[in-house]
């Protein structure tokens, strides 16, 4: 690992309590974010909202409600790639949005005003977990959880 001298003196440990705070609540975000998919999906079965075409989106929905989990799973679980692959799929859904919105404006203000602010706040929440799983600390906590399964790794065997 490479030391810089010109950084300010630390306590040892210090960056990886830090960044475990950073994953818990980015974590939680997700859960947060998995939970407002659940209600979304429940809803438009039971047809508590309003079907419109740019909200009758179930199936995609569904297949986002697992992979978050899975890579939430992960992340808890201190798996560097799940970070990565959220980060870019989060990247991806954000310029599918946005291209969705400058093409079709009118259809996405034709939604129901409960799935917009659900759009909002799942935009909000996946922003900030990404934001918090990029700090100086939960990188570090990153690179230790994966050097503590790597030492499993070669312990076991």
């Amino acid at each position: 690992m490479d030391i810089n001298p010109y950084a300010p003196p630390r306590r040892e440990g210090e960056p990886v309590r830090d960044g475990r705070r950073s994953v818990k609540t980015a974590v939680r975000c997700l859960v947060c974010s998995i939970g407002l998919i659940g209600v979304t999906i429940v809803s438009s079965w039971l047809n508590l909202l309003p079907a419109t075409g740019a909200s009758n989106g179930t199936g995609s929905n569904v297949v986002t409600f697992f992979v978050l989990s899975l890579l939430t799973l992960k992340i808890a679980g201190g798996r560097n790639w799940a970070r990565w692959v959220f980060a870019v799929g989060s990247g991806f859904g954000t310029l599918v949005f946005v291209f969705f919105l400058l093409s079709a404006p009118q259809q996405v203000w034709a939604m129901p005003a409960l799935l917009l602010g659900v759009m909002v706040l799942q935009f909000a929440l996946q922003g900030v977990a990404i934001a918090l799983l990029f700090t100086r600390g939960a990188s570090q906590w990153f690179k230790t959880a994966a050097d503590s399964v790597t030492n499993r790794t070669v312990g076991a065997g």
